[in-house]
């Protein structure tokens, strides 16, 4: 990881010193990684890739600003957790709307997603998405991006100690969750 961040500083420097490749490395190694940071937010693939196109506009924009390049990934992150939670919002107030409407026409419902018996880490990952946000996040950011307790904080804007707690409460309701679900199975 402290290579990428040398790689990233680097990139950073050479795009601020007008080496314009530079942000097309970055957006090459990056794109993906932000892509999949929205997707988990707005669990909509169109509404992702528009949240990253968003972070993007504001990352060429601000990048100049950036004061420690190595600090590239973390910022850009929480760039993107920014858009996407505003996306989420603006989609909930759609969803009041569209609800409404479902209430008030006959016959008109949403389909309940099936229990999908697979292996272990799909169902680990789905049980995920039913935590509160915050924990998702936290989750999402330690497991699957690798990064520390400290660049967590930086990126969701919360204290260390606090990201330690919803690690904590995201891995014991997964825990719950698990315990539950053996228990079903083992009496159905």
């Amino acid at each position: 990881m402290d290579s990428r961040k040398t790689i990233d500083a680097w990139l950073v420097q050479e795009y601020k010193n007008g080496h314009k490749k530079a942000l097309g490395l970055l957006v090459k190694y990056w794109h993906p990684k932000l892509c999949r940071q929205a997707l988990w937010y707005v669990k909509d693939l169109h509404l992702a890739e528009d949240v990253v196109q968003e972070a993007w506009q504001v990352i060429i924009n601000q990048i100049i600003r950036l004061r420690d390049p190595h600090q590239f990934g973390s910022w850009a992150y929480t760039i993107v957790t920014n858009k996407a939670k505003d996306a989420l919002r603006l989609q909930q107030k759609e969803r009041v709307k569209m609800t409404a409407y479902w209430k008030s026409e006959p016959g008109i419902g949403m389909e309940a997603e099936g229990d999908s018996k697979t292996i272990k880490l799909q169902w680990i990952l789905k049980a995920i998405k039913t935590l509160p946000l915050e924990q998702q996040e936290v989750l999402n950011l330690f497991y699957l991006d690798a990064y520390h307790i400290k660049e967590i904080a930086q990126i969701t804007g919360v204290t260390e100690p606090t990201v330690k707690t919803r690690l904590f409460r995201g891995r014991e309701k997964i825990k719950e969750l698990l315990k539950s679900r053996k228990h079903e199975q083992g009496n159905g």
